[in-house]
Formats: C-alpha cells, sequence, structure tokens
C-alpha cells in the first residue's frame, strides 16, 4: 500500500512541475507575440544586419578603389619627391 502512495506522490509532483513549465513556456510566447516582444527585436536586429552588410560592401569597394589608386600613384610621387629632395 506503500508503494502505491509514494507512486501517486511522485507523479503528482511529476504533474505539477509539467504545469509549471507549461505555463512558463505559454508566458514566454506570449510576451515574445506582443508588440517589442522578442520577434519584433529579433526582426529589427535582422533588418540591421542585413543594412551593415550592404554597408560594408559599399566601404569595401570605395577602400579598394581608394587604395588602387594610391597603389598607382604612389610611385610616382616617391621618385618625384625624391628628385625634389636630392634636387636633380
Amino acid at each position: 500500500m506503500d508503494g502505491v502512495c509514494l507512486y501517486e506522490e511522485r507523479w503528482g509532483r511529476v504533474l505539477t512541475q509539467l504545469e509549471n513549465i507549461s505555463t512558463k513556456v505559454c508566458s514566454h510566447i506570449q510576451q515574445g507575440e506582443e508588440k517589442g516582444g522578442f520577434r519584433d527585436r529579433l526582426i529589427i536586429i535582422e533588418q540591421e544586419v542585413a543594412a551593415l552588410r550592404k554597408s560594408v560592401w559599399k566601404i569595401g569597394i570605395t577602400s579598394g578603389l581608394i587604395g588602387a589608386l594610391i597603389g598607382n600613384t604612389a610611385p610616382e610621387v616617391i621618385y618625384t619627391l625624391g628628385k625634389w629632395i636630392i634636387g636633380k
């Protein structure tokens, strides 16, 4: 008889814990669905990351062009400055 009571008591604890978990999960989902909740913030972050990726490409292309221009003109500038410093 004691074994049956212990079994029922343990089963009651398990059911109580499951109800608590279910309540917490449902409240978490409701908070995420509300305005300004987790999903809204996630969408905002995704949009900002997409904009950041576009700006990184623009910055990369611009800096590449500037670097190429400097790389092409640097030898001529160094040569001209060297001639000017030496005086020839």
